[in-house]
C-alpha cells in the first residue's frame, strides 16, 4: 500500500514545532510535507501539494481559516484548547509582564478569560484582525506587555517590540491531529475504491443504467444506456428524463411506490424493454431515482407471465389484505402512535401478537402490516380460530393427502400454511385454539414446516404468523392457555385501544362510513358537529356496533328527505343508537344510579341529558327522581 500522503501549512514558530515533530515520528505508512506560508503565498503551497499527491490537509489559525473558504479539499484543524490558551497566557504573563493580548484571526477565542485573568490578577486583551495588514498596528497600540497567538502574530509582535508565546502547546497535539488526517486519508481511500468498483460494474453492466435526481434531471448513464436508449451521455447528463424518454416516467416514480414500477414491460420507440428494478433513495436533497433496464425476451416475457398468473391465483383465491394504513381513518394521537410502530413491525418477519376488544379493527391493522412487508405481493391467509371445529382444525391449516381419512378429497388437499407459503397467516381469536393445536402450532412455528396429515414427511414454509386476540393476555394464561406458545407467538405486540378512548375519532369514523353507505343515496352535505352526540356513547361493541348504527342511520336518513338539519340528525342517531343506551352511558359516567336515593345528581349530567335528548326539565327532573325547585337550584348554582 502507497503511504498517506499530507500535507501540513505552517509558519515560523509553528514550522519549527512541526520539523521538531517529524523528526522523531516513524511511521511508515505516511509521507508528510511541511510547508511554511502565510495568506497570499497559501495558494501557491497548496497547488504545489496537490501536485505533489497531497490527500489531506493540516492547518491552523488563519492558514486554516482562509483554507477552509478558499478550498474545497480535506483539512484538518490545529486548534487551540482552553488548556493551550491557559498555558501560553501564564507564561506571557510571568515573561513579559500582567497585559497580555490574545490574537486571533476572524473571530474572537471560543473561551471567556475573565475568571482566568481575575485568577492570575492579569489584564487579558483579545485582538481579532481580519486583514494581515491590519495586525501590526492593531498590536502597537493594544498597551499590552505580551502576546499569545499563531506564528504569525508571533512574528509582528517581534516587530513591534513586545514579547510572544506560540499558543500551540507541543508535540503531542500535531501528532494527534497528525493521526486524524491519516484515518481521514484512509477513510477518503476507501470511498474512492468504492465509487470506482460500483463505476466498473456499471459502465460494464449489460443492462441500462439511468438515474435521475429529485427535479428528473439525468446524472448516471451508462454505455448500455446509450445503446438500447439510443441516446449518448453526452446528450442525456444533464437534461430533463421525461423530455428525453417520456415513455420511462421517471419524475412520477419518485413520487410513487419503486416496486409497482419493476418487472414489466414498457414500448420505447417502437421496441419492448424491461424494467427489471427501481431504485429510490432518500436524502437530504429529495432523493433520486435508478432504473435498470434491457431489451426483452422470451425467457423475460415467460417469466413475467408466470408472475402474473401467481398473482391471479392468488386474488383468484381471496387470499389478499384489501387494507392499508391509509385506510385507518384517524386524529388520534395514541393510534398514530401505533401505526408508526406498526409500520416498524412490518419491516421485520417475527410474530405479532395484537390486543383488542371486538370490533377496534385488529384486522384492519393486520392486513395493513401485510401490505406495508416485503410479503405485499404474496398470499394473506386469515383463519378464525373460533370458527373452525377442532376436529378439522389440522386438516384446514396443514391439508391432508389422499385417504388420510374418511370423505377426504382425492389427490389430498394443501392446507392453508401451505397456499399462504411466502405470504402472511393471520390466526384471529388465538384464545380460543384448543391444546392440542396450540402444540402442533408451536413446532410449526419453531421448525417452519409442517406436515400433512396421512403423511411422513414434511414441508418446509415461510410464512409470517400474525395473531390477535380479544381476550387480555393475562386472562388467556390464566384460563390455560400454553405459556410457551403465548410467548412464541408475543415476539411483538400491539394494542388497540377501544374506540371510547379515541375521543373525536368516533365522528371521524363515523363520517368516513356514512359516506361509503350513502353512496347510493344523494344526500346533502351534514356537518361534523351534528354528530357530537355519538361522543356521549361508550360504544362497547366499538367500530363495530358503529357501522351498525350508521347502516341504520343511512338507510333512515333517506327516507327523511329534507331533514337534515342539526336537531333532525340528532334526534335520529339517538334512535339509531338506542336512547336507553345513552342515558345509561350518561348515568355511568357520573356515578348516578336512579333506583337510589343516594344518587348524587351533577349538574353537567342534567346538561348532558338535555343536549342528547332536548327533554324539559320537568321530565329530567321526574326522571332522576327530584323536584323540580331541586333540579333548578343545581341548574343555577
Amino acid at each position: 500500500m502507497k503511504p498517506y500522503k499530507l500535507c501540513i501549512l505552517t509558519y515560523k514558530k509553528l514550522a519549527e514545532l512541526v520539523d521538531e515533530t517529524l523528526s522523531s515520528l516513524k511511521d511508515l505508512e505516511l509521507d508528510i510535507m511541511a510547508h511554511s506560508c502565510h495568506h497570499a503565498s497559501i495558494y501557491e503551497c497548496v497547488q504545489k501539494a496537490q501536485a505533489d499527491g497531497a490527500e489531506v490537509f493540516i492547518a491552523g489559525g488563519s492558514n486554516y481559516e482562509i483554507f477552509r473558504n478558499k478550498f474545497a479539499l480535506p483539512i484538518i484543524e490545529l486548534s487551540l484548547s482552553y488548556a493551550d490558551y491557559f498555558r501560553s497566557i501564564l507564561e506571557a504573563s510571568s515573561q513579559y509582564g500582567n497585559t497580555v493580548a490574545v490574537v486571533t484571526y476572524l473571530s474572537e477565542p471560543p473561551y471567556d478569560f475573565t475568571t482566568l485573568a481575575s485568577l492570575l490578577g492579569i489584564k487579558i486583551v483579545n485582538i481579532v484582525y481580519t486583514e494581515s495588514g491590519q495586525l501590526q498596528p492593531l498590536i502597537e497600540d493594544c498597551g499590552c506587555n505580551a502576546i499569545v497567538g499563531a506564528s504569525f502574530a508571533c512574528e509582528i509582535a517581534a516587530t513591534t517590540g513586545k514579547g510572544s508565546v506560540l499558543a500551540y502547546s507541543g508535540s503531542d497535539e500535531i501528532l494527534r491531529k497528525i493521526n486524524e488526517a491519516k484515518a481521514l486519508a484512509h477513510e477518503i481511500r476507501r470511498e474512492k475504491s468504492k465509487a470506482k468498483f460500483f463505476a466498473t460494474i456499471i459502465d460494464n453492466s449489460p443492462n441500462a443504467i439511468l438515474g435521475v435526481d429529485a427535479e428528473g434531471v439525468v446524472i448516471n448513464y451508462n454505455p448500455a444506456a446509450e445503446r438500447i436508449l439510443g441516446i449518448s451521455a453526452l446528450q442525456a447528463r444533464g437534461r430533463q428524463s421525461q423530455h428525453l424518454f417520456p415513455e420511462l416516467k421517471m419524475d412520477r416514480i419518485l413520487m410513487e411506490d419503486p416496486q409497482e414500477a419493476a418487472d414489466q414491460i414498457i414500448v420505447y420507440r417502437g421496441k419492448e424493454l424491461h424494467l427489471a428494478r427501481f431504485f429510490v433513495t432518500d436524502s437530504s436533497d429529495g432523493g433520486s431515482a435508478i432504473a435498470l433496464l434491457s431489451e426483452s425476451s422470451r425467457h423475460i416475457k415467460a417469466e413475467l407471465n408466470y408472475i402474473d398468473q401467481r398473482h391471479e391465483r392468488i386474488t383468484g383465491r381471496g387470499f389478499t389484505a384489501k387494507n392499508t394504513f391509509e385506510t385507518i381513518v384517524t386524529a388520534n394521537d395514541k393510534i398514530l402512535e401505533i401505526i408508526q410502530r406498526a409500520k416498524v413491525y412490518a419491516a421485520s418477519n417475527y410474530s405479532i401478537l395484537i390486543y383488542g376488544e371486538t370490533g377496534t379493527g385488529k384486522e384492519l391493522f393486520v392486513q395493513s402490516i401485510h401490505n406495508y412487508s416485503s410479503r405485499k405481493n404474496q398470499s394473506f391467509v386469515a383463519i378464525n380460530c373460533a370458527a373452525i371445529p377442532d376436529n378439522l382444525m389440522e386438516s384446514e391449516l396443514f391439508g391432508y393427502v389422499d385417504g388420510a381419512f374418511t370423505g377426504s378429497r382425492k389427490g389430498g388437499k394443501k392446507g392453508l400454511f401451505e397456499l399462504a407459503n411466502k405470504g402472511t397467516v393471520f390466526l384471529d381469536e388465538i384464545s380460543d385454539l384448543s391444546q392440542v393445536m396450540q402444540q402442533k402450532l408451536l413446532r410449526t412455528l419453531q421448525e417452519q414446516e409442517i406436515m400433512r396429515v396421512g403423511d411422513d414427511r414434511v414441508i418446509p414454509i415461510d410464512v409470517r404468523i400474525i395473531t390477535a386476540t380479544n381476550k387480555p393476555p393475562d386472562v388467556m394464561l390464566s384460563e390455560g392457555f400454553r405459556s410457551d406458545f403465548y410467548y412464541r407467538l408475543n415476539v411483538l405486540s400491539l394494542e388497540i385501544p377501544p374506540l371510547r378512548e379515541r375521543g373525536k375519532d368516533v365522528i371521524k369514523i363515523f363520517s368516513a362510513l356514512l359516506k361509503k353507505h350513502t353512496d347510493n343515496y344523494k344526500l346533502p352535505a351534514i356537518p361534523e358537529s351534528a354528530f357530537s352526540i355519538l361522543t356521549y356513547y361508550s360504544w362497547p361493541g366499538n367500530v363495530r356496533e358503529l357501522e351498525n348504527v350508521c347502516k341504520r342511520f343511512s338507510l333512515l336518513l333517506s327516507q327523511h328527505s329534507g331533514k337534515t338539519n342539526f336537531n333532525a340528525v340528532k334526534q335520529l342517531l339517538c334512535e339509531c343508537i338506542g336512547p336507553k343506551n345513552i342515558l345509561e352511558d350518561i348515568y355511568t359516567k357520573y356515578n348516578f344510579s336512579p333506583n337510589k336515593a343516594s344518587g348524587t345528581i351533577n349538574k353537567s349530567m342534567v346538561e348532558a341529558i338535555k343536549y342528547c335528548f332536548g327533554y324539559a326539565n320537568e321530565y329530567i327532573a321526574d326522571l332522576l327522581g327530584v323536584s323540580r325547585t331541586t333540579l333548578w337550584r343545581l341548574m343555577k348554582g
